[in-house]
C-alpha cells in the first residue's frame, strides 16, 4: 500500500507501506518479522500500534506445550513400569498371549509417538522464536510520537525519530540508524 490510516492489518510475515510518502498512521498493525513504512505515527500524534514478532502466542503454546510433555512423560514411565513388572513376573509366551501386556505394549508405542510429536513442536516453536527475534521495523522517514511499538515483548513508546531501524535486542528496544 502507498498509505494506511486509521487500519487494522495483520500479516503473516510483512508489511510493507511503500511509495515515496508511504505511511502508516493511526490503527494497529501486526506482522511476524517486518514492517516498513517512510512515515510511522503523525504530527497530530495519533496512536499507532505496531506488533512483531510471536512473543505472547509463544509463551502461551510453550507453557500448554511443557504441561502436556510432562504429562505424557509422566504415563509412559507408568506404562513402562507396569511392562517391566509383566516382564519379570512371567514368561514371554505367558505374556504375549496376555490381553493386558498386548495392551500395555500398545500404549506404549502411542505415547512414545505423541511424546515424539510433542518434542518435535517445541523444537519447530523454538526455531520460530529465533526467527521472529530478528523482527525489526524499517521506517526511512519519520517516526512520530504516538506511536508505540511492541517487538517480541518488548514496548517503545516513541519519540520523534528519523530514518531508524527498530528491533528487540535481549528483551530491550534497540533503534539504529539506517545508514
Amino acid at each position: 500500500a502507498n498509505y494506511c490510516l486509521n487500519s487494522e492489518l495483520h500479516a503473516g510475515n510483512t508489511i510493507e507501506i511503500n511509495g515515496k510518502n508511504g505511511m502508516l498512521a493511526g490503527g494497529y498493525a501486526c506482522a511476524a518479522m517486518n514492517i516498513s513504512a517512510f512515515y510511522v505515527g503523525n504530527d497530530a500524534g495519533t496512536v499507532t500500534k505496531i506488533k512483531l514478532g510471536s512473543y505472547d502466542s509463544f509463551i502461551a503454546e510453550m507453557s500448554q506445550l511443557a504441561e502436556r510433555m510432562e504429562i505424557v512423560d509422566n504415563e509412559l514411565l507408568l506404562l513402562k513400569n507396569a511392562c517391566y513388572d509383566f516382564q519379570r513376573k512371567y514368561s514371554v509366551e505367558q505374556r504375549n498371549s496376555n490381553p493386558v501386556y498386548l495392551k500395555l505394549i500398545d500404549a506404549i508405542y502411542t505415547k512414545e509417538m505423541e511424546s515424539g510429536k510433542l518434542h518435535k513442536r517445541r523444537l519447530e516453536l523454538e526455531s520460530d522464536k529465533k526467527k521472529s527475534d530478528r523482527a525489526k521495523v524499517v521506517v526511512k522517514g519519520t517516526v512520530f510520537p504516538g506511536t508505540i511499538m511492541d517487538i517480541n515483548g518488548a514496548i517503545w513508546n516513541a519519540g520523534f525519530v528519523r530514518n531508524v531501524s527498530v528491533k528487540n535486542t535481549a528483551g530491550r528496544i534497540s533503534v539504529y540508524s539506517n545508514i
